[in-house]
């Protein structure tokens, strides 16, 4: 058995490994802490509680909301698509409260689509800037065209 120094390509392969396996690492605990804020973020939503009022970036919550309800939206045959004004300003309000509301409209129109056979089974949510304020809009199943 030799238990001598490996040569020197074994010794490259092996720090190439260990890049690897370090980038892997860093990978996984990115992924846990996204993991703990999403579960978080899920506990607020299906929590009752006063709520908390504050600035809130209507685009980003609506971001958590798709992600959030995406596989239900799929579940009834239906897809999502977003349309969202880029340079929106933040309102007061409850963005949990407001996440709750958008889950509910979404998971809504999802379920209302399932036996629609003759159109597109679509979801459209669209934030529009007007002036100073701010006008989420979700849009169900599409006009019936003649």
């Amino acid at each position: 058995m030799n238990v001598g120094i490996p040569p020197a390509e074994t010794k490259h392969a092996t720090l190439e490994r260990l890049g690897f396996v370090s980038a892997a690492a860093a990978g996984i605990a990115r992924d846990v802490t996204r993991a703990s804020e999403v579960v978080k973020r899920l506990r607020q939503l299906f929590t009752k509680s006063k709520g908390t009022k504050g600035p809130v970036d209507v685009n980003a919550a609506i971001d958590e909301v798709i992600a959030l309800t995406g596989s239900r939206v799929r579940r009834n045959g239906a897809s999502l698509r977003t349309d969202l004004c880029n340079e929106l300003p933040a309102v007061s309000g409850d963005r949990v409260q407001l996440q709750q509301v958008l889950v509910n409209l979404i998971v809504n129109a999802a379920e209302s689509m399932k036996d629609v056979r003759d159109r597109p089974r679509e979801i459209l949510v669209r934030t529009l800037r007007e002036g100073d304020r701010v006008r989420p809009v979700l849009v169900g199943e599409p006009a019936r065209r003649p």
